[in-house]
């Protein structure tokens, strides 16, 4: 049995909200205490700040699943990347000429949320 699923049990991602994906295996044992857990992600996810209210956004992409047969396919929504743009003109428009612009707020740089995937082994004791 495998299940993959958003994790906040790395680093200080308890406090900050931050989150990851992890997969968790049962291997050929049903009992919970012999599940085994891998992390997915690289590294943590920030918050999403695609839709703010107040600070921080309270909408989390509704992207996320599982497909398994010889290995597990996790995939999720994933908000590691910046927020990017086309660079205002002073006068409106995009700027000539056209550069990539990201965004700020509040001292916490604004992402983006893209759908992730990784192909990785079943853990299992």
């Amino acid at each position: 049995l495998a299940v993959s699923y958003y994790d906040r049990q790395y680093g200080n991602d308890e406090v900050t909200g931050f989150s990851d994906v992890s997969l968790s295996g049962s291997g050929d044992s049903p009992a919970y205490s012999d599940w085994n857990v891998l992390r997915v992600t690289s590294s943590s996810m920030p918050i999403p700040t695609q839709f703010p209210e107040g600070t921080y956004s309270t909408f989390w992409g509704d992207y996320a699943g599982l497909d398994a047969t010889n290995n597990a396919i996790s995939f999720w929504s994933d908000t590691r990347d910046p927020d990017l743009f086309a660079c205002p003109a002073s006068g409106g428009g995009i700027a000539l000429p056209p550069a990539v612009c990201g965004g700020s707020s509040g001292g916490t740089t604004l992402n983006d949320q893209n759908v992730y995937v990784a192909n990785v082994a079943v853990p299992s004791k």
